[in-house]
């Protein structure tokens, strides 16, 4: 007579057998999340949003190819996780989202880096707690203050890296992360303590900007560390600027790319680095400003890149502007006021218009509502309309501002996303079309900008 197993064994041993299955090129989440008020987890990679779906009892499975480690977050309602996935390697979560603290258990291989990056959330959010404090502190005494957290960290980092579970490369990279970091908030400070501390000037010690001896920015390893990325990003907008002797405002002007292109090239020699950061500031420049008058850097771009998934997204980007440029008849939209009335942009033809996107929580948007009113008051009498097109996601917010703020000129919610037909990404952006409809400018200057009177005034029946 054959002898059978326990249950219990035969469980344990399809679990094996379950885990070694898993494909090497495969990251995989599982586990179970009680009381959670949605059915949704969204795992957050960079710019990338992926949505995992929930069963009604809480269990949820994600599985994705994946040649490379994934790091970012994964958000449960109002909660979230600081994630590392590594191809060939599970990780599972339960928790009850009632009792988050008490209940959140981690398993699978993944088991030790999940808590790992738990503690580690834990310190910094202390530390975190006291940011009005922190940066309300004299420069030095910010320092210490700093300098602790970036031990707590290399603590840390240092007792699960003895573990034999732990990834080699996750401690790496966390070394690479807790620096930057560190480097990121010394050099805020000076702005964050005259906001939190309410001075008008900070004086920092000579020595205060060491931190940027010896820094090595041409190691690929950086492009997974986003606190460097932060950093490099400052630095060379600085270094072009300063070369190119630009001046003012020069964020998303042609001639600001072209200098920083310049100064990618001279920074690294890792052609790895100089594809990254000509696609990343060649993407910010297109979504903000059209491609208008960058045909030598996307030329540039295209000879070397070698991310065809990249470069097929910078194509992207240049052709939906295609229907925007000036000349093109401006794609018609329907907005609706306060008082729910709606309007349409074709019943404004045979008036010039200008339109301004934007939201009452952008700092940028407001810094400009000054100059905006001193436009409409300016203009009010001839023939052009200006109208303030909301994104707010937050209707009441919107209209609470405008009430308390009485903005005379057209104000406009816009519920149904019609700034995507204006390929806004960035707030605030401003479109002027002529009386027949048609662009004139699919990103005119701002209202604090000169130019834009002077545009203004030079238009025919005005």
């Amino acid at each position: 007579m054959k002898k059978l197993l326990p249950l219990s064994l035969i469980l344990a041993a399809a679990l094996i057998v379950s885990c070694q299955n898993q494909p090497v090129d495969q990251i995989k989440i599982t586990g179970t999340i009680k009381n959670a008020d949605t059915l949704m987890l969204k795992l957050v990679e960079g710019q990338k949003v992926d949505t995992i779906k929930k069963a009604a009892d809480g269990t949820f499975d994600y599985q994705k190819v994946s040649l490379k480690p994934v790091n970012g977050y994964l958000t449960i309602g109002k909660k979230y996780l600081m994630v590392y996935l590594i191809p060939g390697k599970d990780l599972s979560i339960t928790a009850d989202l009632n009792k988050w603290d008490s209940t959140l258990v981690f398993g699978g291989k993944l088991k030790t880096v999940a808590e790992y990056l738990a503690e580690k959330r834990k310190a910094g959010s202390k530390w975190g707690k006291n940011t009005v404090v922190n940066y309300s502190k004299e420069p030095a005494a910010f320092r210490v203050s700093r300098d602790s957290l970036e031990k707590v960290f290399g603590e840390l980092i240092t007792k699960y890296e003895g573990m034999k579970a732990f990834d080699e490369q996750l401690a790496a990279k966390e070394k690479l992360t807790a620096r930057f970091e560190k480097i990121v908030d010394l050099q805020n400070f000076q702005m964050m303590s005259k906001y939190y501390a309410k001075k008008d000037t900070v004086i920092l010690p000579e020595n205060w900007n060491d931190f940027e001896k010896g820094l090595k920015l041409d190691d690929p390893a950086l492009l997974q560390i986003n606190a460097a990325l932060q950093y490099i990003a400052g630095y060379l907008g600085e270094t072009a600027k300063k070369e190119s002797g630009l001046t003012g405002d020069v964020w998303g002007k042609p001639e600001f790319l072209a200098a920083k292109f310049a100064t990618i090239k001279k920074t690294f020699s890792s052609p790895e680095m100089v594809e990254a950061f000509m696609f990343d500031n060649l993407g910010q420049q297109i979504d903000g400003s059209t491609p208008k008058g960058i045909d030598a850097q996307l030329a540039e771009y295209f000879a070397l890149a070698k991310n065809q998934e990249q470069i097929a997204d910078i194509k992207k980007r240049v052709s939906v502007w295609a229907d925007i440029m000036p000349g093109k008849q401006a794609p018609d939209f329907t907005v609706v006021d306060m008082a729910g009335k709606e309007f349409s942009l074709s019943q404004f033809k045979g008036k010039y218009v200008f339109i301004d996107f934007w939201a009452t929580w952008c700092g940028p948007c407001k810094q400009e509502i000054p100059f905006l009113k001193k436009l409409y008051e300016d203009f009010q009498k001839k023939n052009i309309v200006i109208m303030s097109i909301s994104i707010d996601q937050d209707k009441k917010a919107w209209e609470k501002m405008v009430t308390a703020e009485g903005f005379k000129w057209y104000q406009f919610h816009d519920g149904n996303k019609m700034s995507d037909k204006f390929v806004v990404r960035f707030i605030p952006s401003f479109i002027l079309i002529d009386r027949e409809g048609k662009i004139i400018d699919p990103r005119a200057p701002n209202p604090s900008d000169r130019n834009l009177r002077k545009m203004l005034e030079a238009l025919p029946g005005i």
